[in-house]
């Protein structure tokens, strides 16, 4: 698994998507591999390369990669991508709903604290400034090292004043 993912991830630089994909497919069809989570991602990423209009292929993948293989790191970087679709087709709804569901099924995930952001952005797209506030002190509390904590104090600052603070 490792040669094929190796030989995927070169096809992938060269952006020749298709067989890049074909590789990374021969990867999940092996009985035992630990690569599998990484390739299921990378069939996402061919697959987002090469959607033009149609990013809903891509998405599939995506949420196949986190459902398939949910204690892998690919799982949040996954779901990330779900999210960040549905916010850039204003569809907040199903961006919250994600959200909820993803601090449902992941509460020890590594990357909630980015999650928190676009909770936080999604909130404030759909008018919860309250609920835009609360995530943006959430994440400033419990993950107070992370890279996302000073873009959430700047944040908050900008929700004050929608608040009436």
């Amino acid at each position: 698994d490792e040669a094929l993912m190796g030989i995927g991830n070169i096809y992938l630089e060269s952006k020749d998507y298709a067989a890049a994909s074909r590789i990374f497919q021969n990867v999940l069809r092996l009985p035992k591999s630990h690569a599998k989570a990484e390739a299921q991602y990378r069939i996402a990423e061919c697959s987002e390369a090469t959607a033009g209009n149609n990013a809903e292929a891509a998405i599939r993948q995506y949420r196949l990669c986190a459902q398939q293989y949910p204690d892998s790191p690919f799982a949040g970087q996954s779901l990330s991508k779900v999210v960040d679709y549905y916010v850039t087709t204003k569809d907040y709804a199903q961006a919250n709903d994600l959200l909820e569901q993803v601090f449902q099924d992941y509460p020890d995930g590594a990357f909630l604290d980015r999650m928190l952001l676009k909770w936080v952005m999604v909130a404030y797209y759909r008018g919860e400034y309250q609920v835009a506030h609360d995530k943006c002190k959430q994440l400033i509390f419990d993950y107070p090292s992370s890279q996302y904590a000073e873009t959430a104090k700047q944040l908050i600052e900008k929700i004050k004043p929608r608040l009436g603070q």
